[in-house]
């Protein structure tokens, strides 16, 4: 297994996963591990006022810079703040991003 990706990596290819249109042309593992990553991200955020908000903006507004940052700050909240998620997190991207 690879190194874990730095923390603003890891945000930044997270938020890129959640807000990329679904591909018909992707492998069915890669579009597996995307929904697994899509999955987590919604679970986590989707608990809290403030994340199903984030959420909500950005399923509405993909392409807004507002939506993309407010997703942003919340997915730094959370990896700043459990590390286990974290590593979840890096774990679920590791296949869709591919080797770092």
């Amino acid at each position: 297994m690879g190194e874990p990706m730095e923390l603003t990596e890891l945000v930044s290819q997270a938020v890129r996963v959640v807000t990329e249109p679904a591909s018909g042309t992707r492998p069915a593992a890669a579009t597996g591990a995307r929904q697994g990553v899509l999955d987590l991200v919604r679970q986590r955020l989707g608990g809290t006022p403030s994340g199903a908000a984030a959420l909500a903006a950005v399923d509405a507004r993909p392409a807004d810079p507002a939506a993309l940052a407010g997703l942003r700050e919340e997915l730094d909240a959370e990896v700043l703040a459990d590390c286990d998620f974290a590593a979840a997190l890096d774990a679920a991207l590791a296949p869709v991003i591919g080797p770092g």
